[in-house]
């Protein structure tokens, strides 16, 4: 997904729960930090989901373990050569077909998924309404 963001901004919104709430999930117990278990909480549909963090390269990567069974996820950030902009790329994988189908439904707000297999699910775009970007100022 392209955000009109630097990679520093759009890398903090991921790791912030107080950040991410606008356009993720609606309560996180914590920041992200590797080795560190935190929840994060979809109060709408009345989900929560254990999260770990297991590498966090500043600006540029942030790898978790979510869920029960646990599946991984790697958030990718590619600055873009304006500055001003960040694509980011999701892959989430670490389970079974019928996995890869419930999880693309619980994406389907964030952006369009596709399984590349039946491990691995990638996010491609993001249907966060611009609106919704300015909320995501760190500084």
């Amino acid at each position: 997904m392209l955000i009109r963001k630097p990679a520093s901004q759009v890398f903090e919104a991921f790791i912030d729960p107080e950040i991410t709430k606008h356009f993720w999930f609606t309560k996180g117990s914590g920041r992200l930090e590797v080795g560190k278990k935190i929840t994060w909480e979809w109060e709408m549909y009345g989900f929560s989901t254990p999260v770990v963090a297991t590498e966090i390269i500043q600006d540029k990567k942030i790898s978790i373990e979510w869920g029960e069974p646990a599946t991984k996820v790697d958030f990718n950030f590619e600055p873009m050569h304006d500055g001003a902009s960040t694509f980011v790329t999701i892959a989430n994988y670490g389970f079974n077909k019928s996995g890869v189908t419930e999880q693309s439904e619980g994406y389907e707000r964030g952006g369009a998924c596709r399984s590349s297999s039946d491990e691995v699910l990638w996010c491609r775009r993001s249907r966060i309404p611009q609106a919704d970007l300015p909320r995501w100022s760190t500084g």
